[in-house]
């Protein structure tokens, strides 16, 4: 069922935000060139490498994020290609983000989180801030796996639509150091 729904909501997401993908595409490449997608490795179900799809956001020269790219990464637009991703079945709508292979540091408790396919946003994404250490995430990450439903994935993609359309995600919550202050 899962499956279903995420092939089929990642297929009317393509559809409908086609158009803004060429938007997009032509904008990045006028701002700064090519490539305008951003790809690296990442670990999904199983620990299974796979290619993660972005909007590039960063400088290709510099490192420097431009005032549009800084509105792509607030808007989670830079998201938006992950939607191939959930196509290919690589990742779902809803689940834990994706470890970059190189940040990868085993642990059984990380390992509980590679369970479960990675998803385009998730509750740890939606209720913590972006500091916070990968154990703490897979607290809430484990919580998800053993509470997950259809109604709970609707929510949280519904709540994280409503966090982009307020262009809030770097305001979504404070700074992980200044709760544990």
């Amino acid at each position: 069922m899962k499956r279903v729904f995420d092939f089929s909501l990642a297929l009317i997401g393509i559809t409908v935000s086609f158009p803004l993908w060429l938007l997009l595409i032509f904008l990045i490449w006028l701002e700064d060139g090519r490539p305008v997608f951003y790809i690296q490795d990442r670990l999904g179900l199983n620990e299974k490498k796979f290619k993660l799809i972005k909007f590039r956001t960063m400088d290709s020269g510099d490192k420097r994020v431009s005032k549009f790219a800084n509105f792509l990464r607030k808007t989670a637009l830079d998201e938006l290609p992950q939607l191939i991703n959930i196509l290919r079945s690589e990742m779902s709508f809803v689940g834990p983000r994706p470890i970059a292979v190189e940040e990868f540091v085993a642990g059984e408790d990380v390992r509980a989180r590679l369970k479960l396919k990675p998803g385009l946003t998730g509750i740890a994404q939606i209720l913590l801030p972006k500091d916070v250490p990968l154990q703490e995430k897979t607290k809430y990450d484990i919580w998800y796996a053993q509470n997950r439903s259809l109604k709970l994935d609707i929510g949280l993609i519904l709540r994280s639509f409503w966090i982009s359309l307020g262009r809030k995600w770097d305001k979504n919550n404070k700074s992980y150091k200044a709760h544990a202050d």
